[in-house]
């Protein structure tokens, strides 16, 4: 939501760097939407830099449903989004705090959010409190694990 508070938590010690890193990936409707909500101007960057894909295993009806999102996928290196991302966040108020590890989460005592416990590079405990929390972060999620505690993928 407008004024809410956007940290972006990397692992990795720095964003973005000059050595490419990652697969591709897809960023679908909701993801752009998602993007045009922190800056319009970062979703037309994206589409510009990025290719239109439709995967051959797609259905026609399911195809026809993504395109009815006024939103083809647009795929792009992980470390052209990684960079995309790096110039474009702070200067539109989003924290990004790199070099932190996930640890957990609880529920604040009075229920209206969460209390994010990460560890930075340095083994030094940082504290994040907010109203959500997204895991982006891959097959293996900790962030899944902490939350629903399944197993690993299968």
């Amino acid at each position: 939501p407008s004024g809410s508070r956007i940290c972006v938590i990397e692992r990795a010690p720095e964003m973005a760097s000059d050595k490419p890193r990652g697969a591709g990936i897809s960023v679908v409707a909701n993801g752009q939407r998602a993007l045009a909500g922190i800056d319009p101007a970062l979703l037309a960057k994206l589409r510009a830099m990025g290719g239109n894909f439709t995967p051959p295993s797609l259905s026609e009806t399911s195809t026809a449903s993504m395109n009815s999102w006024d939103a083809p996928r647009v795929t792009v290196g992980w470390h052209e989004l990684t960079q995309l991302l790096n110039q474009t966040l702070p200067d539109v108020g989003v924290e990004v705090h790199t070099g932190c590890k996930f640890v957990n989460y609880s529920m604040s005592k009075d229920g209206s959010g969460l209390h994010v416990t990460l560890e930075d590079s340095s083994s030094q405990v940082v504290q994040l409190d907010t109203g959500l929390l997204v895991g982006a972060d891959g097959f293996y999620s900790p962030v899944r694990q902490c939350c629903l505690a399944d197993g690993p993928p299968n």
